[in-house]
């Protein structure tokens, strides 16, 4: 939540109004039977809202102009009644909330929009969708939908009965699962010295780690080996016997090999953090809570939270693909920073100081707190 003066909240909450006027607002599947909540100073200021109808729906985000729309992921028989106990909760949708990781691999940072970051959202997204939602617990391609978070997340819905269903304990599993397992838990010490774990014929967790393993095995050259703090003789004699080793691995031997120990103490951790899924637990978690609607405006960046097909989602661009303002009229702002930026498929550069910008890149510094009407 950016908090900006009053005089561009005002000017913002009127081009947001005028949006809303001209294209409208697409309902949100089952509106009916769920709870609203919309910000303008806060992300969520008034909530335990509903409507009844579409047009009711539009006409207030006409005339109200929220700068934050949201929506409940579970569905009541009177989703306007509270406290909560009295809305009487009749299905739940599966939802999962990434955003990128509080302290991301050093970068140089983008305080307006910054890729590396959102680079990363992208890749946990189809890491949940491709390895965890498909592959290991079954739903189809079908079931799931993307949406931009309208800021600098992604929302991943899977819509099937089967997810509505779901207890909070199976959620909580979900959870577990694609964050994946302590790297302690994985390999298991027998009586006999032989470290056992995952094999060729393992799935999930044991599969991902098992094949991440075997590919660095399988590939790696002796200063590799050497790397791991292995001497030279130690790490010869596994490249020796490489082809045993692999064997072994297949049946779940990892210790084949004096020497592998060390190895798999780096590796392991390593497989599962490059397979895990950073995502916001509480709102998979906690039927409370709301997400955001998508096709909104973000009173973050004036962006839509737009859907996203999930094989478009690689090559997804918020500032290409997300741009709701794209009229050619311009806004006089002043700018606290110099940049150049790709938005709405063009660079343009800004000064520090008075600019005639187009009116999307306009609307996303000064929601940014990064302007000023000038």
């Amino acid at each position: 939540m950016i908090s900006i003066p009053s005089k561009e909240f005002e000017f913002v909450k009127k081009k947001f109004g005028g949006h809303y006027a001209r294209v409208g607002i697409e309902p949100p599947q089952d509106f009916e039977s769920r709870e609203f909540g919309f910000g303008w100073e806060d992300k969520i200021d008034y909530r335990h809202k509903a409507f009844s109808n579409a047009s009711e729906l539009k006409n207030f985000f006409v005339t109200q102009t929220p700068l934050y729309a949201s929506y409940s992921t579970a569905h009541y028989r009177f989703p306007a009644a509270k406290p909560m106990e009295k809305k009487q909760p009749l299905a739940w949708d599966l939802v999962f909330d990434l955003d990128a990781p509080t302290r991301p691999a050093q970068h140089v940072h983008d305080s307006v929009f910054c890729s590396f970051c959102f680079d990363l959202v992208k890749g946990d997204a189809l890491r949940l969708v491709e390895e965890f939602l498909e592959k290991d617990f079954g739903f189809t391609k079908n079931d799931v939908s993307i949406n931009f978070s309208g800021s600098k997340g992604l929302h991943v819905h899977v819509n099937s009965r089967t997810a509505k269903e779901l207890t909070q304990d199976a959620r909580k599993q979900l959870l577990d699962c694609v964050r994946g397992p302590s790297p302690d838990a994985v390999l298991r010490e027998e009586k006999n010295s032989a470290a056992l774990g995952p094999s060729e014929a393992s799935r999930g967790w044991g599969g991902k780690i098992h094949s991440h393993c075997r590919k660095f095995l399988e590939n790696a050259t002796l200063e590799q080996l050497r790397g791991f703090g292995l001497r030279s003789d130690t790490a010869k004699r596994i490249i020796d016997l490489r082809k045993n080793a692999l064997a072994k691995l297949d049946e779940g031997n990892w210790s084949a090999v004096a020497g592998l120990e060390k190895i798999w103490a780096k590796l392991v951790p390593q497989a599962i953090s490059e397979h895990s899924v950073n995502v916001d637990r509480s709102v998979t978690f906690d039927a409370a809570r709301l997400i955001r609607i998508p096709e909104t405006l973000h009173g973050d960046s004036a962006l839509a939270a737009r859907k996203i097909p999930a094989s478009k989602l690689s090559n997804f661009n918020p500032l290409r693909d997300a741009v709701a303002f794209t009229s050619r009229d311009t806004i006089k702002i002043k700018s606290e920073i110099p940049l150049e930026i790709e938005y709405a498929g063009e660079t343009q550069s800004v000064k520090q100081g008075v600019n005639e910008l187009r009116e999307g890149l306009a609307l996303l510094l000064l929601c940014k707190a990064k302007a000023v009407l000038a």
